[in-house]
């Protein structure tokens, strides 16, 4: 079968060809790493935690647009997803489209970042980071109970009896290596996660129709992240494939603050642990 054949018959575009080598090939190393226990650990858990979090932005952009034409393999890969990154797509579903896209960054996002906006950079991202996971758990909560949720909260649920099943198969199995090999990675990379949201929104303004979010334009985050630093983009056009997040970029380029496109995301961290934010203000005042 050619390439246009598979991605007209089994998944909705072609890119996510790409998505699904990724997945199979960081689903089968985190496997081999877990089954021998392999040596040299220190060496290999920053790689584990990169592959989970590659994979957090894979799940990112499938709850946004599924990667299959078939409802049933896109349950299958749900699951696929869920056990490689220890939690549900409907969790990220109802922290990340229910809460961050109708939100973004103001009082009502869980994950604001607008609370530590007076502290500096490198304890502001670390109280960010430590009291960030228990607002999302809090609001997670409060939002499944609301009667017109609790349809997702029961598949949730249902998910996460599944995962946690396998999970604890797993470390009747090896308890070590699950928990070095699995739990550890998969909760480092949570931890990594929620700081990148941090980065995209600290110091933006919420207020603002093009600059309530930070750009990181370089090539090679943005082909391990499949587009996922280009958020201005997303956060316009949610519904758009990653695939066009560059071009999307492009055409609001002129709209955006020049001071809110990183094109080199490491030197950013370095520099923000440095400093106190400064809030974009949009001079266009739209």
């Amino acid at each position: 079968m050619t390439e246009r054949s598979l991605s007209t018959s089994i998944v909705k575009n072609k890119s996510d060809i790409r998505t699904l080598i990724f997945v199979f090939g960081i689903g089968l190393l985190r496997i081999l790493f877990w089954w021998y226990a392999v040596p040299l650990y220190w060496l290999v858990l920053p790689l584990s935690v990169t592959m989970v979090f590659i994979l957090f932005t894979i799940k990112h952009n499938h709850i946004h647009v599924p990667v299959f034409t078939s409802k049933t393999l896109n349950s299958i890969y749900d699951y696929v997803l869920d056990i490689l990154t220890g939690n549900t797509v409907h969790d990220a579903y109802i922290i990340h489209i229910a809460n961050h896209h109708k939100e973004t960054n103001k009082h009502r996002d869980w994950g604001n970042t607008e609370k530590f906006a007076n502290n500096k950079g490198a304890f502001a991202l670390l109280r960010y980071a430590v009291t960030t996971p228990r607002e999302f758990l809090k609001g997670k909560r409060l939002w499944m109970k609301e009667p017109g949720n609790q349809h997702i909260g029961k598949k949730n649920i249902r998910a996460n009896i599944i995962l946690w099943s396998i999970y604890v198969l797993a470390g009747i199995i090896d308890f070590k290596a699950t928990l070095l090999f699995i739990i550890i990675p998969n909760l480092l990379a949570q931890f990594v996660l929620v700081t990148f949201n941090y980065f995209q929104h600290a110091g933006c303004n919420p207020e603002t129709r093009y600059n309530h979010s930070r750009n990181f334009t370089g090539s090679v985050i943005n082909f391990l992240t499949f587009n996922n630093g280009f958020h201005i983009a997303h956060h316009h056009y949610p519904s758009a494939h990653w695939s066009q997040f560059d071009a999307i970029h492009l055409k609001l380029l002129p709209k955006i603050d020049p001071g809110l496109n990183e094109p080199h995301f490491l030197k950013y961290f370095f520099r923000i642990l440095f400093e106190r934010n400064k809030k974009i203000v949009d001079h266009q005042g739209i």
